[in-house]
């Protein structure tokens, strides 16, 4: 299994935290790339089992696409934008129905990534939805606002090494070259938007419906999260909690559960503090361990 991220240097202390937590629950062999938009330090080294850490535009299947890129995105576009073509160089380098995992930096895993392996199947795609039940206040926050941004979440997504996920990779490619702006008015909403089209387009799509993975604010209303007798995270009192999802979460905000919204607090959902908590122990702790050098105004 190959797994990567794309990342600015300001958030690789949370995309080894998502590699510790990986390295601390697989069962089977895995290669973990980082694919790094801008410099790091020499001072910092960052080297493990299991770790590539490359710059984009080092690497040479994506120079001149990255070129371009760069020159019209800003960071958070440009990170979107590069997901195909980072998979298309995964693709070349993997073997036959070998799978592809991508996962956003701030991605938590809490049990064995295999089940990816398992949920897939015999499918070549597999995506997350944001949801699958309707939120009981749409009018506030789920489905007026999915609209824009999309059914799916572009956190996390898998693909097979075969035909039809080489020709998924190859469309995606071709619209986000020019197409992934944060451009709601337009219809674009980065790489996420165009996700809505790949079950029409792509043969064997795997919607994720389990409902312990990729677990976010997007989906609290029909998830509930707690640690049961034996300490281990359940989704609805029933499912494991394979990986959770901290979009919008920052350090410097401890008390806001994320930041694009004020549905969710922990006064209302104080069942998710303590698995709050954790996660920004875990970022101080490999803040420490890795001897990070951040730049200033890193959120």
């Amino acid at each position: 299994m190959n797994i990567y991220s794309i990342c600015s240097y300001s958030h690789i202390n949370q995309t080894m935290v998502l590699f510790d937590s990986i390295s601390s629950q697989t069962k089977s062999t895995f290669h973990f790339y980082v694919f790094l938009i801008d410099e790091m330090p020499e001072k910092v080294k960052l080297e493990k089992p299991n770790l590539t850490i490359l710059k984009v535009s080092e690497v040479s299947q994506i120079i001149s696409e990255f070129k371009d890129l760069k020159s019209k995105y800003t960071n958070f576009e440009l990170s979107c934008a590069l997901k195909p073509f980072c998979a298309n160089y995964l693709l070349q380098k993997s073997i036959e129905n070998s799978l592809i995992v991508y996962l956003d930096s701030d991605i938590l895993f809490y049990h064995c990534i295999n089940l990816i392996e398992q949920e897939i199947g015999l499918c070549n795609i597999m995506l997350s939805p944001h949801f699958l039940s309707p939120p009981p206040d749409f009018n506030k926050i789920g489905e007026l606002e999915t609209n824009n941004a999309g059914l799916y979440n572009g956190g996390f997504f898998a693909i097979k090494n075969c035909q039809e996920s080489i020709r998924f990779i190859d469309w995606w490619k071709e619209r986000l070259y020019l197409y992934c702006f944060t451009d709601f008015a337009n219809g674009m909403f980065v790489d996420q938007i165009w996700l809505n089209y790949v079950p029409l387009y792509f043969d064997n799509v795997h919607i994720i419906k389990n409902p312990g993975m990729n677990v976010g604010v997007w989906n609290f209303h029909e998830n509930k999260i707690a640690l049961n007798e034996n300490g281990e995270w359940k989704v609805n009192f029933e499912f494991p909690l394979v990986f959770f999802h901290f979009g919008g979460y920052r350090l410097e905000r401890k008390d806001l559960v994320c930041i694009h919204q004020t549905r969710y607090t922990f006064k209302n959902t104080p069942e998710v503090h303590r698995l709050f908590n954790n996660y920004a122990a875990a970022l101080e702790a490999s803040q420490i361990k890795y001897n990070f050098i951040y730049p200033k105004n890193l959120w």
